[in-house]
């Protein structure tokens, strides 16, 4: 999960501000309140819902697991659910994924946009095995990220992703923001300049 995700937005709001995240109802983008306002009708289009980190692309519905991946009971571990997560927030979801870690599994940490903080015990650590790995990539060699890349565009893309992208020049964007206006846009497009 990136740091611009909406659902580390929500980590932090739930751990600042607890009365303001009491009261949230819905969450929408600003181009979505927009339409909001214009439409009365509350939605998203798949490309800023998989921007929330809370929205699968792949089965094209609201992950139930991210979700319900934010525990603030307190307890020093949870239902060993994962052998390894990967987290760019930190904070609460991060102490969250430690305590369902089974048992020798791993978590990565690369992010720190929710919190700095870890707020949990250290049983998941004695009691579990579990190990947490801290990412620098920044420090990443370029060839490495080069292969990486590659694979990411080749064998590790996720299918259905140009369904969700489409190409237009910058002589029909106004026909597309008719579209998103009108709630009839869905995905992302890109819009050409030459």
């Amino acid at each position: 999960m990136a740091a611009g995700f909406t659902a580390s937005k929500i980590l932090w709001l739930q751990e600042a501000e607890p009365e303001n995240y009491e009261r949230l109802a819905t969450i929408l983008l600003p181009h979505d309140y927009l339409n909001f306002r214009l439409t009365g009708e509350r939605r998203a289009e798949y490309g800023d819902a998989s921007g929330t980190a809370f929205f699968d692309v792949r089965r094209r519905r609201w992950s139930q697991e991210v979700l319900a991946a934010i525990d603030d009971s307190g307890r020093p571990l949870l239902k060993a659910e994962w052998a390894g997560v990967v987290d760019t927030v930190g904070g609460e979801m991060l102490a969250t994924a430690i305590k369902k870690t089974k048992l020798h599994g791993s978590v990565t940490c690369c992010g720190n946009v929710a919190s700095a903080d870890l707020p949990l015990t250290v049983y998941p650590f004695i009691l579990r095995g579990v190990s947490l790995l801290g990412v620098d990539s920044q420090n990443c060699p370029m060839d490495v990220r080069r292969h990486l890349w590659e694979k990411m565009a080749n064998e590790w893309r996720i299918d259905g992703l140009d369904r969700l992208t489409q190409h237009a020049p910058l002589s029909e964007l106004s026909g597309h923001i008719d579209e998103i206006l009108a709630g009839k846009k869905k995905g992302r497009t890109v819009v050409e300049l030459t």
